[in-house]
């Protein structure tokens, strides 16, 4: 569930919200920790939190916020609203963001929160799949969608490879057993953070 900042009329949303027992809250305009903490005492710390994080200030509080609160589980970057903080002019392939959506992927790996990458907000297929594989190479595992059609390309891109992973976590280890310290897979070195980031990605999925 979504609600606007508690400075306008959040407060209002908030109580239409909790009466649907949601398993966590997005508050929109998020661009400092204080606006955390109030939303976590007006909820009792009782529920999930998920700032939307839409201009400079927020992303340079990026870090700040997410750690303002046990509560917080996640946190998205906006892709209008910011290029609109930036001044900057929206494109499909999105290189006005590439800097926002890279540090914003940082700030929150670092906050042990997951990041929710911005949406596509254009509306060919085509384009919200290459901006979903885009992201999944910065390390985005989630991204936000605004239009329904969109779903599926970007559930595909997102999915993990666990065909692959499982070709590397072999190839690693015949070469280990063959006293090597790294293997080679189509072309490319496996070493051993490739190895491990392989390793649980498949425990994760019960594989291994």
């Amino acid at each position: 569930m979504r609600i606007n900042p508690l400075e306008t009329c959040g407060r209002d949303d908030l109580v239409g919200v909790l009466a649907g027992r949601p398993d966590f809250i997005m508050m929109s305009k998020v661009d400092s920790p204080a606006q955390v903490k109030a939303l976590e005492a007006e909820t009792g710390g009782a529920v999930d939190l998920v700032p939307n994080i839409e201009n400079a200030a927020g992303l340079l509080n990026a870090y700040a916020i997410a750690k303002a609160s046990k509560r917080v589980v996640a946190a998205l970057v906006a892709s209008e609203d910011m290029a609109a903080s930036l001044g900057a002019v929206r494109s499909r392939r999105g290189g006005e963001l590439a800097y926002v959506r890279s540090r914003f992927l940082v700030e929150c790996r670092a906050a042990g929160v997951e990041a929710i990458d911005c949406p596509y907000t254009f509306s060919d297929v085509e384009g919200a799949a290459a901006d979903a594989r885009y992201a999944r190479r910065l390390g985005y595992r989630m991204k936000s969608l605004v239009d329904p059609s969109h779903v599926a390309a970007v559930n595909r891109a997102l999915t993990p490879n666990l065909a692959r992973a499982r070709r590397i976590v072999a190839a690693f280890e015949k070469a280990r057993a063959q006293g090597k310290d790294r293997a080679r897979l189509d072309g490319a070195l496996i070493e051993v953070p490739a190895y491990a980031a392989a390793k649980r990605l498949l425990e994760s999925d019960g594989q291994s």
